[in-house]
């Protein structure tokens, strides 16, 4: 495991997810959908936007799904996908999460 750019102030998100380890859990969980599904983004925005229900979290993960993807496309020397999938991955987060309306938002955050 690698420790991840953290964007975010801890406080900021100690509202929504309390502990620490189940913060890594869903960032590892979310960093393994992006390496599993890496050639179909439909399939990762699927998993990710039925995080919480697949796996029975009770959290708001936008703000974790937003900055493990960015310490995922920053991570130097070399992310592992390129920029184009990271970038589209977002803009397909964003559309499909507002269209279904579900839970995650991610509009705001990535302004």
């Amino acid at each position: 495991m690698w420790s991840s750019l953290q964007v975010f102030e801890e406080n900021m998100i100690e509202k929504y997810v309390p502990r620490k380890l189940d913060r890594l859990i869903i960032q590892e969980k979310i960093e393994d959908i992006l390496e599993a599904f890496e050639d179909n983004i439909d399939l990762c925005v699927k998993y990710i936007l039925n995080l919480n229900y697949f796996y029975g979290y009770e959290y708001e993960i936008d703000l974790i799904v937003v900055e493990t993807i960015f310490s995922l496309m920053l991570r130097l020397p070399k992310s592992k996908a390129k920029l184009i999938f990271y970038s589209s991955l977002l803009v397909n987060l964003s559309k499909k999460a507002s269209k279904e309306k579900k839970s995650l938002n991610l509009a705001p955050i990535v302004r």
